[in-house]
């Protein structure tokens, strides 16, 4: 029998990739960056141009950018994010 690997985030011995804990956050993620890709048309809402729905970390990959960041009080509602290239939203830090 193989010995769990740690969790990608939190180090924990995890069946796979990730804990149950962060397997969980990593599927709400997930369906929240379908629902705001849905609203904001596959489009990224920095530079305009379509967004692959690829899920890789390729420059054209789809992230989520927060308006309003974080660390000034924005929060991870889905008014406060918005569609965004991986490539724009890591060039605008």
């Amino acid at each position: 029998m193989r010995a769990p690997r740690p969790c990608l985030v939190c180090g924990t011995p995890a069946p796979g990739s990730y804990c149950p804990s962060h397997a969980r956050n990593r599927n709400l993620a997930r369906d929240l960056l379908d629902q705001v890709a849905s609203r904001d048309g596959w489009i990224c809402q920095l530079c305009g141009q379509p967004v692959s729905r690829i899920r890789d970390r390729s420059p054209l990959s789809p992230t989520l950018d927060h308006v309003k960041p974080l660390a000034e009080g924005g929060t991870n509602a889905t008014s406060n994010l918005r569609l965004a290239h991986n490539a724009c939203n890591v060039g605008r830090r």
